[in-house]
């Protein structure tokens, strides 16, 4: 094999600096289109998870009570680390966090569990997403609802419309959604549909 041929070969293999760029710009592009796509998905993940677990929870309160043959409460905290989470005593938004505890004496105002075991914890939702806001559509201070040994919620119907809101965007928003609630400790997720969504 000559010296020439060996060094046509070279030439044949590799890639020029023109096909580099050219590679390049169009990942480039490429990239630029799925961005927007990626964070709608994601922020579309985050408001379907924030929902569905809120509607679980709710569900398992009641279920709870039933099986318990006592009071469940469930209350926003933003103490759901400590081995001993107390209900928040001020604001309305449930996306900071909630926990579920026995309340054996149906106590309406009762804000902490305890460690002797008297009202122990049943679950624990620690905060979501801060772009996140869930709270009562109304915008009332609605932190906590109990569910009595029948399972029956003690909310009226007034606070049965909640609001999972997208804070930088307007109700517009496709990550807008709106949960009903209703006296039996079903939620229905719906498109945000403003404050009569439930009504």
């Amino acid at each position: 094999m000559s010296a020439a041929t060996i060094h046509r070969r070279k030439n044949t293999v590799g890639v020029t600096l023109i096909e580099l760029m050219v590679t390049l710009s169009v990942l480039g592009i490429l990239a630029a289109l799925a961005v927007p796509n990626v964070r709608f998905f994601l922020l579309k993940s985050t408001a379907s998870g924030i929902a569905t677990d809120f509607a679980r929870d709710v569900g398992k309160a009641r279920v709870e009570a039933i099986s318990r043959n006592q009071c469940v409460t469930m209350c926003q905290s933003t103490t759901t680390n400590n081995a001993t989470p107390t209900c928040v005593a001020s604001g309305s938004n449930w996306n900071r966090g909630w926990i579920l505890f026995v309340n054996p004496t149906c106590s309406a105002t009762l804000n902490a569990t305890d460690a002797t075991g008297l009202r122990p914890v049943i679950s624990v939702t620690q905060a979501g997403n801060t772009q996140f806001t869930l709270q009562h559509a109304s915008g009332s201070a609605l932190r906590r609802m109990m569910f009595d040994p029948k399972g029956m919620t003690t909310l009226g119907s007034a606070g049965r419309t909640m609001t999972l809101s997208y804070t930088p965007e307007n109700v517009a928003s496709p990550h807008y959604r709106s949960l009903c609630l209703s006296s039996a400790g079903r939620v229905i997720i719906k498109k945000y549909a403003g404050t009569s969504a439930c009504s």
